[in-house]
């Protein structure tokens, strides 16, 4: 279970002008990298990056630490030995959890640098004709 999750790094950048930005077709990719886990006291401590790829126009990165208690000794062993984490439940939490906590302020950056939403944006759909077409605030 993770118990905290920060922050410790952000980076941000569009590789080319705004301008010439819009004559790419520009693929969105999410990725999670564990880069250390060490044992801290009963719990485990384990350092992230978290990337979001706007290819080939830019990249949004976010590296921090979470705070891992449930079975901290065989996943403090399987790191140890192989740089791995052996068990599928706690590495899908544990890959997962950094996605969720950061997307947001990918959100954010993305925007502030002119980037494209990390994620699709929902659309209205309306039916009917358009007399009957309403929005609501």
């Amino acid at each position: 279970m993770i118990e905290r999750i920060e922050m410790r790094g952000i980076e941000g950048r569009r590789y080319i002008e705004l301008a010439e930005a819009k004559s790419y077709k520009i693929s969105v990719n999410h990725s999670t990298t564990i880069l250390n886990v060490t044992k801290d006291g009963e719990k485990a401590s384990v350092d992230f990056s978290f990337s979001t790829n706007f290819l080939p126009i830019g990249m949004v990165r976010i590296e921090g630490r979470m705070l891992y208690s449930g079975n901290v000794d065989a996943l403090v062993e399987s790191w140890g030995s192989s740089k791995k984490i052996e068990d599928k439940e706690t590495a899908k939490e544990l890959m997962n959890a950094p996605m969720a906590y950061c997307m947001s302020t990918i959100f954010m950056l993305s925007k502030e640098l002119n980037l494209p939403p990390p994620l699709p944006i929902p659309r209205m759909k309306f039916e009917g004709k358009d007399e009957d077409k309403q929005a609501y605030l």
